[in-house]
């Protein structure tokens, strides 16, 4: 009977445990979260490019250089699949160089029905520090929504932006994983049972 009992315990961790990770499995694996085959699924604009020195892992990263004037550049992922009333999460590793300058960073979510718009971007201003860290934007996907291109970008003055491994996940259910919980439950009292007789 305990072994039953460590057994069911056993496995309800782990399959809790990996739940969320097939959950948030990132949607833009294979698009080059890391930019490493750069040019597939992400385009640029403006003073913006790749280079081999910016990466946070792997051998290529994102940098949006700022000169002596303002400028404004802008790295658009492709379309991802997505469902609407859902919520996600987007995050990406920035870093930037040359100490403390004038303007923005963001990161931004434009929506769409197939081609179609649907509502407005959401954006979220972000800031870069001497030291790589991972940037984080909880949203959730507009009624009517399929669609999602994912951006970052910034508008400054003498700073160099870096940006590595871009991420976006479908965020786990609550309901979902006390589902997975009570089931396994239920099924230990089945087995309990059924010994029992």
């Amino acid at each position: 009977m305990k072994k039953l009992y460590l057994a069911t315990l056993i496995i309800m961790a782990l399959a809790l445990m990996a739940l969320p990770t097939v959950a948030q499995a990132n949607l833009l694996q294979g698009t080059n979260p890391g930019f490493e085959d750069w040019g597939n699924n992400w385009t640029l604009t403006g003073d913006s490019e790749v280079v081999n020195w910016a990466a946070y892992s792997g051998t290529l990263g994102a940098a949006i250089y700022g000169g002596t004037s303002p400028f404004t550049g802008k790295f658009v992922h492709d379309d991802v699949d997505i469902s609407a009333d859902s919520p996600y999460t987007y995050t990406i590793w920035t870093k930037r160089d040359l100490g403390t300058a004038s303007g923005n960073y963001y990161m931004e979510l434009a929506w769409y029905n197939g081609t179609t718009p649907v509502g407005t971007p959401d954006s979220q201003n972000i800031t870069l520090t001497d030291s790589w860290a991972q940037k984080t934007f909880n949203v959730t996907s507009p009624t009517g929504s399929n669609k999602v291109k994912l951006a970052f970008g910034g508008n400054s003055v003498g700073l160099t932006g870096k940006f590595d491994d871009a991420d976006f996940d479908v965020v786990p259910e609550p309901a979902s994983l006390l589902l997975l919980g009570t089931g396994l439950f239920g099924l230990f009292g089945f087995s309990r049972r059924k010994k029992r007789s």
